[in-house]
């Protein structure tokens, strides 16, 4: 297992189909109910990248969110992934930036933004202002 960046981390495994599945329900978005029927709404559904295997590396490709961090590092633990220094580092301040406010720094012309758990801001910071979501 390798972390990426970008919130994606890498797992490779021999085949197993219920790995494979479990690493599918990683990309199934939380749901909200909606105040004005008794439906339940995808939340950000069609915004987020869901975990994908990658062909050419063959590796699972997993995106870490706010709805399936808490699962992902438990599944590590479960199967006994081994985790190198940047992933614990990784996996643990993504677990201390949930819950909290998005912030920005510029120093000397780069923007830096503490964004998060928030993809979309993250994509912003990254393509629209040029700057490095941390």
């Amino acid at each position: 297992m390798r972390y990426l960046g970008d919130n994606v981390l890498a797992f490779r495994f021999k085949q197993n189909d219920m790995i494979a599945a479990t690493i599918r329900d990683f990309g199934m978005p939380e749901t909200i109910p909606c105040t004005y029927t008794d439906d339940l709404l995808p939340r950000n559904g069609d915004l987020l990248p869901l975990p994908s295997f990658n062909w050419d590396h063959r590796v699972w490709l997993v995106p870490v969110y706010r709805h399936n961090i808490a699962a992902i590092t438990s599944f590590i633990q479960e199967y006994h992934f081994g985790a190198d220094q940047a992933v614990l580092g990784y996996l643990r301040l993504a677990r201390e930036s949930r819950n909290r406010p998005s912030a920005f720094a510029i120093i000397e012309d780069i923007i830096l933004a503490n964004v998060c758990d928030h993809p979309l801001l993250a994509g912003w910071v990254t393509e629209v202002s040029d700057g490095t979501p941390l």
